[in-house]
């Protein structure tokens, strides 16, 4: 498949692509110099060019495209392409409502833990410090004094 004058796509990666998804395709997007893998999606709301700011963006959504990703055509990425997508299709592992849910547990399960974390660090710097308040000094004024083990009338032991 041939993108421009200077970039082709290997045709293993068209059918790769093909065969992942129907809607998928490969279009070389002008005015950033790279490749763009877009998705077929249905739109209901008129489009307005003024909504874009780049011209790539109208030309897609004007043919009833989103962009996935776009990347560099370098021959290294070509092989990176079917992993990365993949690895990011938010339709593979589920939609994007249950991506958001698992992202949104996990940030509350990281909250808790960091809560945790952060109770158990006072802890450990109180009760150091409480040690250190409650303990015989070993300067002249305070040589005599000792921790208040007191029975709970005023008086020490």
């Amino acid at each position: 498949m041939q993108l421009n004058e200077a970039y082709s796509v290997p045709d293993h990666i068209v059918s790769t692509i093909t065969a992942y998804d129907p809607a998928l395709r490969l279009r070389w997007a002008r005015q950033v110099g790279k490749v763009r893998l877009e998705r077929k999606v249905t739109r209901s709301a008129p489009l307005d060019p003024a909504w874009f700011k780049k011209f790539d963006d109208f030309e897609g959504c004007r043919d009833g495209y989103i962009t996935v990703f776009e990347f560099d055509p370098l021959p290294e990425n070509w092989g990176k392409l079917v992993h990365t997508l993949a690895l990011t299709d938010m339709w593979v592992k589920g939609s994007p409502e249950k991506v958001a849910g698992e992202l949104e547990e996990n940030e509350r399960e990281r909250e808790a833990k960091l809560k945790q974390e952060r109770i158990a660090l006072f802890n450990d710097y109180f009760r150091d410090l409480y040690a250190h308040i409650n303990t015989v000094k070993t300067c002249p004024e305070g040589a005599g004094h000792r921790a208040y083990l007191g029975t709970g009338r005023g008086e020490a032991l």
